[in-house]
């Protein structure tokens, strides 16, 4: 009788583990087309999760960014959930951080679109960048 009490602790440990992983991993997450708004303050961050797969060549870009006053791009970084770490060519979310630098509104947009468009090199193909998501940053 202990054994199944303590199997059963086991199992509702991982069940709730695996809950909160997922909800820390999805939280903040906007679909392709889906568009967000923040508002903060100055000093603030706020951040947005894209999915993202490096292995089709693509990248998710902020194109606007030379427009930008009040927000900056701090960070980015791409998370993998553990369901598909040994599987080829699957890809994770990538998540983008801002702060807020002063008052006022801007627009980001990012696009998705091969490295080889913003390469300064500039290689023998083009692909034309595609605007898969707005945010609107208003800092107080």
């Amino acid at each position: 009788m202990k054994f199944f009490k303590f199997l059963a602790k086991c199992i509702l440990f991982l069940v709730l583990a695996f809950l909160i992983y997922y909800y820390w991993y999805a939280h903040g997450e906007y679909a392709n087309g889906e568009n967000g708004k923040f508002k903060l303050r100055v000093g603030q961050t706020a951040f947005f999760k894209l999915h993202h797969n490096g292995s089709t060549g693509y990248q998710e870009f902020w194109i606007n960014d030379s427009l930008a006053t009040a927000v900056e791009l701090v960070r980015t970084s791409t998370n993998i959930p553990f369901w598909n770490w040994f599987k080829n060519g699957a890809g994770g979310l990538q998540t983008f951080h801002f702060k807020a630098i002063k008052a006022g509104i801007d627009t980001v947009k990012i696009a998705a679109g091969s490295p080889a468009y913003w390469h300064p090199e500039g290689y023998t193909y083009k692909d034309t960048p595609v605007v898969i998501n707005t945010f609107v940053f208003k800092v107080e």
